[in-house]
């Protein structure tokens, strides 16, 4: 019996069902390791989900959204 299944790059899921590893978030983020458990320790960035027994991984929106909140643009010198 064959089950007529969409393969994974048929698949379109919703932003809020994808996650992400830690070296992903990491790329995305350019973080450190130690930076990012010091952002999460601190409250100041999201905190993963336990997808496993060894398995982390971070929702998306929310890194995206935390991405969203921080300063954009660059700084600028002090009027003299």
């Amino acid at each position: 019996m064959k089950l007529d299944l969409p393969e994974a790059d048929e698949v379109a899921l919703p932003p809020e069902a994808m996650f992400d590893p830690r070296p992903v978030v990491m790329k995305m983020t350019t973080m450190s390791a130690t930076q990012l458990y010091s952002a999460m320790k601190h409250a100041d960035f999201p905190q993963p989900y336990q997808l496993g027994p060894r398995r982390l991984a971070w929702k998306r929106t929310e890194v995206l959204a935390w991405l969203e909140s921080r300063p954009r643009g660059v700084r600028s010198r002090k009027e003299q």
